[in-house]
């Protein structure tokens, strides 16, 4: 299950929730920045299942200190400008980039772009993480806090934050199917993982492999379509890295890892609906496949088949 809660403060009103909430740890120092219509709101959603907490901040400007003890943490500024010191070393990054640390001692300055208040997506991430197990992070190599990040990687997993927490800023988390939640921790996992996995071998040698790799993911994923997927399952499968597993994917089909599983479900749902029984609905079809949004499974059913699911439907009941 994924937690949801807003915590908010501004000049003319008292703190809602815990200050702590707010400030997103326990702080050595914390500060608001002095400007006009000073606030601070902090959208927190805590994947239960694996740990990682992921943050949207929204500020009129602040800085704090704190020292991070058992976590990594990534930030990715969408609005304004993020400066960090820590270990005698400056970062510095605009709207659009991303920073990560690992654990360490950090004092951070974010502030306005003009009259926009700052915005930034913020994950914190156990160290015995799942989506952290294994990598190759170069803490004893570089003895920096700066740990290197995939930017190509950086965008999608933004990308994806801003679906996750534009579900929940709508209240449309009770609409999505029992398995949503489990499936959109997964997709944050695999794609931080992503993220993060920059350690790896060079592109040229992740983009070997034989047909066979390929085969070995696709047979994978025909097994257990119907189940709630990730990324790190499929490439254990075929016995390679995530990243290889996609570089091979993009070589080889033109296409993702994503994209084949989708394809998968998808002639799946069909061969359900050809034969459904009395019973089955749509949505009942769609999620027994392993699809979780209802809405874009009809798109994407009616691009490949020419038809929305519903109508394959009702011809297989009239036949």
């Amino acid at each position: 299950m994924i937690r949801y809660q807003v915590h908010s403060w501004s000049d003319n009103a008292a703190f809602s929730g815990k200050s702590s909430n707010i400030r997103f740890s326990q702080p050595i120092d914390f500060r608001m920045a002095d400007v006009p219509q000073r606030k601070i709101v902090v959208a927190h959603a805590e994947l239960e299942g694996s740990g990682i907490n992921l943050l949207d901040i929204r500020s009129s400007g602040h800085d704090i200190e704190l020292i991070d003890n058992g976590s990594l943490t990534v930030m990715m500024p969408h609005h304004g400008f993020l400066k960090v010191r820590s270990e005698e070393s400056e970062f510095r990054r605009p709207q659009g980039g991303t920073l990560a640390f690992r654990p360490s001692h950090r004092v951070s300055r974010v502030r306005r772009n003009g009259t926009n208040d700052f915005r930034s997506f913020l994950i914190k991430v156990p160290m015995q993480a799942r989506a952290v197990e294994g990598l190759d992070l170069n803490f004893n190599r570089t003895g920096k806090p700066e740990i290197q990040v995939s930017d190509a990687a950086a965008v999608s997993l933004s990308r994806l934050l801003r679906y996750v927490f534009s579900v929940f800023n709508q209240g449309l988390e009770k609409a999505m199917p029992a398995h949503w939640h489990a499936l959109t921790e997964q997709l944050v996992e695999d794609q931080l993982r992503l993220v993060l996995d920059t350690a790896s071998d060079t592109d040229q040698k992740m983009a070997s492999g034989s047909p066979r790799t390929i085969s070995k993911a696709e047979a994978f994923m025909q097994e257990r379509y119907d189940d709630p997927l990730r990324l790190i399952d499929i490439a254990a499968a075929a016995g390679v890295s995530q990243r290889q597993l996609q570089i091979l994917f993009r070589k080889t089909t033109g296409e993702t890892p994503w994209t084949r599983l989708s394809n998968i479900r998808l002639r799946n749902a069909r061969e359900r609906l050809v034969r459904a029984g009395p019973e089955d609905t749509v949505t009942s079809i769609a999620v027994g496949c392993g699809i979780s949004h209802v809405g874009r499974f009809s798109k994407a059913y009616k691009q490949m088949f020419g038809e929305l699911p519903s109508e394959t439907l009702r011809r297989s009941r009239e036949g």
